[in-house]
């Protein structure tokens, strides 16, 4: 990654067969639906290394899935998507970023400033 920028963008229905192949990389469960989620890819030199998916809600950016590639975890993509998210979510008009508290994430996610409230795991961002 060194040298290297990483450029995020909004996914799109075209980036469905660069995130099935980043799952079966990352060893997780295929994709499925996607169905209302919105989201972020995050691409590195002209490869798709990981993803950030939402729901948007009148009250909160409720953070679906996240998934970096393993080689590149731990260097700070997932911050970066979600950094990203939440910039979204302020414009959108939300206070906060959600997730599942139960998610196999949730350390990382409290380690990223998230905290537990109400059942689930909360940022505020505005």
């Amino acid at each position: 990654m060194k040298g290297q920028r990483l450029f995020v963008r909004p996914f799109e229905p075209r980036d469905r067969e660069t995130l099935e192949a980043l799952h079966a990389a990352a060893g997780e469960p295929p994709l499925g639906d996607l169905g209302s989620e919105d989201g972020l890819v995050g691409r590195l030199a002209g490869s798709t290394v990981a993803y950030l998916a939402w729901r948007q809600t009148p009250a909160a950016m409720e953070i679906t899935r996240v998934l970096v590639a393993p080689e590149l975890r731990r260097l700070g993509i997932g911050r970066m998507l979600l950094g990203e998210a939440g910039a979204i979510a302020a414009a959108g008009g939300s206070a906060e970023l959600r997730v599942a508290q139960d998610c196999k994430l949730a350390r990382y996610f409290e380690a990223s400033g998230f905290v537990a409230r109400d059942g689930s795991l909360q940022k505020t961002i505005r």
